[in-house]
């Protein structure tokens, strides 16, 4: 289905190109700079009036094609607009559908974006996968210029935080290695850059101290290890060059820095499976319609039990999938479940490379696999927690959706293939 021609195509085509770098810059700017204020202007400047500026054209891929972008869209403010089912301040509840609304349009950006991006594969994962590298290094280099050697590390922006900073960063350099996925061939700089920005993302993991992190990327790695052996025609010898090379970066890894495993062993299960049991043992006042996304967990049956219990406050369930539940109720849930499962259906189902769907299919894995120990809310403000489900979620509709062509047809040199 063609959704426009001529003037008002190479129109569309020239706007989707300032939405995709508006957002860039927005990522970019968020991993790498204290200021929040600098990376919101180009989300609620740039990235709204690229959104606002398609449909005023009436740019009909926004709400009338990708069904399940809106299907997702529709959740996000069906949460939002569930708080008026309970007893919540009426400033709890506008700033809940605030931060839906922000979440929406960071949805349908990534998604549209990535429709663009998908035609320019070998542009795009080199930039992803930079953008890792570099915000590793400096993280790295802001943690030891402050002498700061067995706490645990952290840096600016969305790495402030030492579990969803790293979880965040990763998810990009998984979008990266997925449109990689879409090169042909490679180059030595490409190989380059995914061997260096992978061992400067596990060091950051590994130094973070993060286990959720840390074991869902040893996990993606190997999954995508066996990709890359099973659909990219490498040679086995350089797949046990790589291997050993693996192998070797965590021996001495864990053998140089073992005050940081000591650390991470005593911290225990870190009272995730008091969380994850009081959440089920102790179920919101409304199962149907939860507590309310803006309500706070503390106050909730669960989280009254857990400072009982534990006397930690806990700010939600550390489940994405269970928070969804306790705050939005029952269907929400099955409604989240089955977007997900479309989305499943969609990639495979898709008539790209084995490699691609792979891929793909692993991006997505990695991303439950994250939001299984350390999940917070659907309905957030502009934060890392966008960045390890919304932002994978939103990449894997846009660029395995067969019914748009990203503003411009993919062309032979720039590394597209199917």
């Amino acid at each position: 289905m063609r959704i426009a021609s001529g003037s008002s195509a190479l129109f569309n085509r020239k706007i989707i190109y300032w939405l995709s770098v508006a957002l860039v810059a927005f990522i970019a700017l968020s991993f790498t700079t204290p200021w929040k204020a600098l990376p919101r202007l180009f989300l609620l400047v740039g990235v709204t009036l690229a959104l606002l500026t398609l449909l005023y054209n009436n740019y009909r891929d926004l709400f009338k094609i990708d069904n399940l972008v809106l299907s997702a869209c529709s959740v996000v403010i069906y949460v939002a607009l569930s708080n008026f089912f309970h007893v919540i301040e009426l400033n709890e509840i506008m700033q809940s559908l605030r931060w839906s609304a922000t979440t929406v349009m960071f949805i349908v950006a990534v998604a549209l974006s990535s429709y663009y991006w998908a035609t320019r594969p070998r542009i795009f994962s080199r930039l992803f996968i930079l953008i890792v590298l570099l915000v590793s290094i400096l993280t790295m280099v802001i943690h030891f210029s402050q002498g700061l050697y067995v706490t645990r590390i952290s840096g600016v922006g969305f790495m402030g935080h030492p579990i969803l900073g790293p979880a965040a960063l990763m998810c990009l350099w998984a979008a990266g290695l997925t449109l990689m996925c879409r090169v042909k061939p490679l180059t030595k700089l490409d190989y380059i850059l995914v061997s260096l920005s992978f061992l400067s993302l596990f060091a950051i993991t590994f130094l973070s101290q993060s286990r959720g992190p840390l074991i869902s990327l040893t996990i993606y790695i190997i999954i995508m290890l066996f990709v890359m052996v099973l659909h990219l025609d490498l040679r086995k010898r350089s797949f046990v060059k790589v291997v050993a090379s693996i192998v070797f970066f965590i021996v001495v890894i864990f053998g140089t820095l073992s005050p940081l495993v000591d650390n991470m062993l005593e911290r225990g299960t870190s009272y995730r499976l008091d969380i994850f049991e009081a959440t089920v043992e102790y179920p919101p006042d409304s199962i149907l319609f939860g507590t309310g996304s803006a309500a706070l967990f503390e106050q909730s049956p669960a989280g009254k039990v857990l400072k009982e219990k534990a006397d930690v406050r806990i700010e939600h369930p550390h489940n994405l999938f269970l928070s969804v539940y306790y705050f939005s109720g029952i269907f929400s849930l099955f409604a989240f479940l089955l977007i997900i499962m479309i989305l499943i259906a969609r990639i495979i189902n898709s008539t790209e490379s084995n490699a691609f769907i792979s891929s793909g299919l692993a991006l997505l894995f990695l991303a439950i696999m994250l939001n299984t120990t350390d999940g917070s809310r659907i309905v957030a403000p502009p934060s890392a927690d966008w960045m390890f489900f919304w932002f994978p979620f939103a990449f894997l509709c846009g660029v395995f959706y067969s019914g748009h062509d990203g503003g411009a047809a993919p062309s032979q040199d720039q590394g597209a293939s199917t």
